[in-house]
């Protein structure tokens, strides 16, 4: 990833001095290799391999940096507070279920019936292995046409929408609060860019994850 931005900020990192040293160089580099036999090309310098390069590209990289994790914190859906934009709601008409310990402890996922059935159930009779958070849930018990607050009044909305899956079909709770690293995660608005991230591999590998 540092390679392919240094390559491309390095133009920027050159100054005018630079590439007349470096003209100057291949000119006077130039004379032996046309009376000597052929060898092997020996790669061009880069602007980013000296001192003031390095720091300039640096530099810039961290500031594109900056920028995309800017644009990811302004355009981050506001998650914590409700379900209620997303599909997943269950007010949405959408005959949504509950997936849950039959305890109702640890974690629950709200979602349109058929899809949870499907995509979220450990015990789905459709060959999907489901992510770890639904894998995790032991015994797991599917309470239909209601919320996961409903079905389990101590638990607390996590991430609205779970973005490990396509689109908002899928909303998380839990019954336990959120670790420091989690917590932390959501103040800076890094959790559904996360969950995206990791669930790359899980939509690619089930590519029937979606509504339909």
């Amino acid at each position: 990833m540092y390679g392919m931005l240094r390559d491309f900020f390095a133009p920027l990192c050159c100054t005018s001095n630079d590439t007349n040293q470096r003209a100057v160089a291949s000119d006077t580099e130039m004379l032996p290799l046309m009376t000597a036999e052929p060898s092997l090309k020996q790669p061009e310098q880069s602007c980013c391999d000296d001192t003031h390069g390095r720091q300039c590209c640096c530099v810039l990289c961290l500031v594109f940096l900056m920028l995309i994790y800017v644009v990811n914190f302004a355009s981050a859906a506001e998650f914590n507070r409700t379900t209620e934009p997303y599909t997943c709601d269950a007010s949405k008409g959408e005959h949504v279920a509950a997936l849950h310990n039959p305890d109702c402890s640890g974690f629950c996922f709200q979602a349109p019936a058929e899809y949870l059935g499907r995509c979220l159930d450990p015990n789905n009779v459709f060959g999907v292995q489901v992510p770890p958070g639904p894998a995790s849930i032991v015994g797991a018990v599917i309470s239909y046409n209601t919320s996961c607050l409903a079905a389990c009044p101590q638990m607390s909305l996590t991430v609205a929408p779970d973005t490990w899956y396509r689109g908002d079909l899928v909303c998380g709770f839990s019954s336990e609060p959120p670790s420091g690293l989690v917590d932390l995660l959501q103040s800076l608005r890094l959790t559904q860019s996360l969950l995206w991230l990791m669930g790359i591999s899980w939509r690619t590998t089930h590519p029937r994850d979606r509504k339909s």
